[in-house]
């Protein structure tokens, strides 16, 4: 899926939210997961998990969405990543690493209980 992620939001209850994107996620297709994650918080989950596993790039744009997801959470709600060592690399490079809470995979990333 070159150029255009699938981006898919599983509401596992109302208070967790599970958003994933896949293929590539670059400037053109940062929007739609921008989008995304900001209307997913809008409902004030507990926990948004972004996982990213299964794209094959993020560009500084994808940071930006991130970064802007970490702003944007009101604090009863924890912001997740799941992202490949390629992108956790990368926000480590940019001193970002300890802005975000990672996690090695959506289940993991998910609270036993709400």
């Amino acid at each position: 899926m070159k150029g255009s992620p699938s981006v898919v939001t599983a509401r596992q209850t109302e208070l967790r939210v599970v958003l994933a994107a896949r293929g590539e996620v670059d400037v053109m297709t940062t929007p739609k997961l921008r989008e995304a994650i900001l209307s997913s918080l809008a409902d004030e989950p507990s926990v948004l998990v972004i996982d990213l596993s299964a794209t094959a790039f993020a560009s500084s744009s994808a940071i930006g969405a991130l970064i802007e997801a970490q702003l944007a959470a009101k604090a009863a709600t924890s912001v997740r990543l799941v992202v490949p060592s390629r992108v956790r690399r990368l926000l480590r490079m940019l001193g970002l690493d300890q802005q975000f809470e990672y996690r090695d995979t959506v289940a993991k990333a998910l609270p036993e209980t709400d």
